[in-house]
């Protein structure tokens, strides 16, 4: 039988751990701080005995809009809007009491609705002597009548812990996926408490802001309207190679004279419409490969739009 070196067992091991791979630590535990199988996991769930990050199970209310929001059970505007008050008062409230133990990274509350997830509340402080604080002041406390649990857990980078599906599109998975689906306060909300609005929000960079804010939240696109309530519209064009409808017209400026007048980008402002489905409709419609005719034949059934 093969040996490996020290070194090179110690670099693989290094390599694998947290991840599928580690057939010893259960990687749902290391990457967000809970495992569906709890104690019964057949996989060790290494708990930190000093950590940046605190888990506070179970501990945001979460309202029956709330619920059916997550749950992508039928909604509308209103039911919307007191899920949305209801977890902006919530997010103040805790955050202006947790800051009284040191200053504050990240503060997340989490939008699935597994037993071992629902209701989870994730604070990284910026030095992990804030968090031993915190520890000890809220051991024994209770919000909301119920006794809050907090813990130190692995969760370190919430890029890491978040579904990108879920942020980015929409998670198949629904709100019982593994991964954290994170229910995001407006930038107004975070901007008024001094946060980093592309940390707190979606944990990713922020998307481009122009008289009011875009931002797409269970597989939806909204509006923050600030004045205007217009949004950033940007078009890649690329005719590398492509011969079809005759020479570039759309770029009308001076030329360099090599493969880059082939290439343009265009950006325009323009209202994003009031209803939902026709703006998740436009949004489709801009992205898609196929509704473009790029990758087939023009697929989309909504016609062409002007100035589109």
């Amino acid at each position: 039988m093969a040996s490996h070196p020290p070194a090179t067992m110690a670099e693989q091991l290094a390599r694998i751990f947290g991840t599928e791979e580690d057939r010893v630590n259960c990687p749902f535990y290391f990457k967000i701080g809970a495992c569906r199988n709890g104690d019964q996991c057949n996989r060790l769930h290494n708990r930190p005995t000093m950590s940046q990050t605190l888990l506070l199970s179970h501990m945001y209310p979460n309202t029956p809009e709330a619920l059916a929001l997550a749950n992508d059970e039928p909604w509308d505007d209103d039911m919307y809007d007191r899920a949305q008050q209801h977890l902006e008062a919530y997010y103040v409230e805790v955050f202006l009491e947790l800051a009284n133990y040191g200053e504050i990274e990240d503060l997340v509350v989490v939008d699935n609705l597994c037993d071992h997830m629902i209701g989870n509340v994730y604070v990284k402080y910026y030095h992990e002597e804030d968090a031993e604080r915190a520890l000890g002041k809220l051991t024994g406390r209770f919000y909301s009548g119920k006794l809050i649990q907090a813990e130190y857990t692995t969760v370190s980078d919430f890029r890491e812990a978040r579904c990108r599906a879920f942020h980015e599109t929409r998670c198949n998975r629904g709100a019982y996926c593994n991964f954290m689906h994170i229910k995001r306060p407006s930038r107004d909300v975070c901007k008024r408490l001094g946060i980093r609005t592309t940390a707190a929000p979606l944990l990713r960079p922020a998307q481009a802001n122009a008289e009011g804010t875009t931002f797409v939240q269970h597989g939806r696109i909204y509006s923050e309207a600030n004045g205007g309530g217009k949004a950033p519209i940007i078009t890649i064009f690329d005719h590398r190679g492509c011969q079809r409808g005759g020479e570039n017209k759309e770029y009308t400026g001076a030329k360099s004279g090599d493969q880059d007048d082939e290439m343009c980008v265009k950006l325009r402002f323009a209202k994003l419409p009031p209803n939902i489905n026709a703006g998740n409709a436009m949004l489709n419609e801009v992205i898609s490969f196929k509704a473009k005719g790029i990758d087939g034949p023009y697929t989309s059934n909504l016609g062409m739009r002007k100035g589109y």
